[in-house]
């Protein structure tokens, strides 16, 4: 079983969303910090380099906008831009120890199945996507880092950020989250613009999306997937959704929390 050593930096986990009204993604790259400052240094680099572009955003790939960061480049040099990009990904974080990790949410499951069990107050998917990636990034850890934790940066400030947030804090010692809570170091936001993982981790997220809702738009998950590095998604389908809700009824703690009037 693959080992990683405790000696080299902290483990950082860049995290973005992408959603439509058929699935919510929360999409992220794990690895150390120091991979994360030569990544940044190179994506900048690629940033400046024609057709030069302020930032990275997967949505303004193929818009037609012409407000967007590419503006009026062909869609040609935009392709070829965001290969580039990738490019810089698989060169940084190549390895089976490096990791890209999605929470793929089935919305109309969620809405069927969780929401109608939930008071307002938590009715955010941010928050159960959140708990998808505490559980999957805990059984990472487990199996390749045993007794480290994982630094977390969400891009954006937003509501939707601080509400989850606010919300976990909250139900963090429950049966389900508690469980998981010493892999989780720092969490915080960040601004896509100026830090550089998460233009990256908005790529995966785009990406992820598409490929679950219409595989023909998917253009990039080709190259993405060109390494050794691991990858997994982690599915709140179904039968996780209804899971949750029976714990939900079913756990005091959770009853006393979650069924306030």
């Amino acid at each position: 079983m693959l080992q990683i050593e405790a000696t080299l930096g902290m483990l950082t986990a860049y995290l973005d969303e992408s959603s439509d009204d058929r699935a919510y993604v929360v999409a992220r790259f794990v690895a150390r910090d120091e991979l994360w400052t030569n990544f940044s240094t190179d994506w900048r680099t690629e940033l400046a380099a024609p057709p030069k572009i302020s930032h990275f955003k997967m949505h303004d790939v193929f818009t037609t906008k012409t407000n967007g960061v590419f503006r009026n480049h062909p869609l040609q040099e935009r392709i070829a831009k965001t290969e580039s990009l990738i490019s810089i990904i698989n060169t940084h974080l190549p390895c089976r120890d490096d990791l890209a990790v999605n929470v793929v949410m089935d919305v109309r499951a969620y809405k069927s199945i969780l929401e109608p069990a939930l008071p307002r107050t938590y009715q955010n998917p941010y928050l159960w996507c959140f708990q998808g990636i505490l559980v999957s990034c805990s059984s990472w850890i487990k199996a390749t880092a045993a007794g480290e934790t994982i630094n977390f940066t969400f891009d954006d400030n937003k509501k939707e950020f601080r509400d989850a947030l606010r919300l976990y804090q909250r139900v963090a010692n429950l049966p389900g989250f508690v469980e998981v809570k010493k892999v989780v170091g720092t969490i915080r936001p960040g601004d896509d613009k100026a830090v550089m993982p998460l233009q990256a981790a908005d790529l995966l997220a785009g990406q992820t999306r598409l490929y679950g809702t219409d595989k023909s738009s998917a253009t990039f998950i080709p190259s993405i997937a060109r390494t050794r590095r691991s990858h997994f998604s982690y599915l709140l389908g179904k039968n996780r959704l209804a899971a949750i809700r029976l714990r939900i009824e079913e756990t005091s703690a959770w009853v006393q929390e979650f069924m306030k009037p």
